[in-house]
């Protein structure tokens, strides 16, 4: 339930549109996102009860990817499994990865960083999300002719005309200012900063986070020791995302890196205010629409969501969000990929 996922889901019907496309799940757990793709039909392969880190998934991998000409490949460890599978099966498929972060725990160990080399050079292509991710992939030794930079995108009109909520429902008031953060409870994302930094605003500041993840217990213990679980609340995996943005005021992301920061370009759209923190990747997303502090600095965290009290800046951010986030239409990633697949076997 990340944005990687949830970006997949919003492009499968638009691709379906000009090529055939399946979807082949590693993990089958039930979630939102699934059932939104069994509304569209989506043709979907899994194995049940899978487990998602066991090797021998690349043995039923094989005789799949056989069927297909060529198969696109989202984040770790489908990135091994299906080179492997390659490997193995000395089948001709054309193999694309897309890389979603400019930071992960393999690029921090020297065994991981060539293994990954290797992995990639059983990819005909390599999507960089940002310029970013491709700086740090070249870093890491992968050919130039590899990498092509294609950004995230979104469905725009879904956010521009979803329709808010009633603040009473989540128990805040008009005169309320509610921030947002859509993000998986992880390490990377750092809810934390944003907990201790509401301890620290006016009370009149209210918090929704809407996600799922390992670390949602420990978010929750630090919201109750800061005596903050009047003003924090937790909706979960949500399927509205859209219609909760549009009740809120003030979009937040305060990750410790990103590739991207789909998140973000989904507040804007919204028409809110973002503050983001400034890392490479998220940075670039933001940059000339939000607002950008510097990690980790929570003063500057601080200065920034309540400098958006001024009304007449609160609307200049706002446009500017906008205007940013109409640079990042879902049908260009679409049509982009599309145009790349094509153009594999040339």
């Amino acid at each position: 339930m990340g944005g990687a996922e949830s970006l997949l889901v919003s492009m499968l019907p638009l691709m379906r549109e000009e090529i055939e496309v399946d979807l082949l799940l590693l993990d089958d757990k039930e979630s939102p996102l699934l059932d939104k793709l069994n509304a569209y039909n989506i043709n979907i392969i899994s194995w049940p009860n899978s487990h998602l880190y066991n090797p021998a998934i690349i043995f039923k991998i094989i005789p799949i990817i056989k069927s297909y000409s060529v198969v696109h490949v989202h984040l770790f460890p489908a990135m091994y499994y299906v080179a492997f599978a390659k490997l193995l099966s000395w089948s001709t498929v054309k193999l694309v990865f897309t890389e979603h972060s400019t930071n992960n725990r393999r690029l921090k160990s020297w065994f991981f960083r060539l293994t990954d080399r290797l992995v990639y050079l059983n990819y005909s292509k390599i999507v960089c999300i940002t310029p970013e991710v491709k700086n740090v992939l070249s870093k890491l030794g992968v050919s130039e002719k590899k990498l092509s930079v294609i950004y995230n995108g979104i469905q725009l009109e879904k956010f521009l005309e979803a329709v808010p909520y009633n603040r009473s429902e989540f128990g805040y008031s008009e005169h309320d200012i509610i921030l947002v953060m859509v993000a998986a409870f992880r390490r990377e994302k750092n809810h934390s900063l944003v907990i201790k930094g509401l301890k620290e605003l006016d009370r009149k500041y209210k918090l929704l986070l809407i996600g799922d993840g390992y670390l949602k217990g420990e978010v929750e213990s630090e919201v109750n020791e800061l005596d903050l679980n009047d003003r924090v609340k937790f909706l979960g995996v949500r399927d509205d995302v859209n219609r909760l943005l549009k009740t809120c005021d003030i979009g937040i992301l305060s990750s410790h890196w990103e590739g991207f920061g789909l998140a973000a370009v989904e507040a804007m759209a919204s028409g809110l205010p973002v503050v983001a923190s400034d890392v490479p990747g998220l940075a670039e997303v933001v940059m000339g629409g939000g607002l950008l502090f510097k990690p980790e600095q929570m003063n500057d965290f601080l200065a920034k969501v309540i400098s958006l009290e001024e009304k007449r800046y609160y609307q200049d951010i706002k446009k500017k969000c906008l205007e940013k986030a109409g640079k990042y239409d879902l049908k260009r990633t679409v049509q982009e990929l599309i145009l790349m697949y094509n153009r594999l076997d040339r």
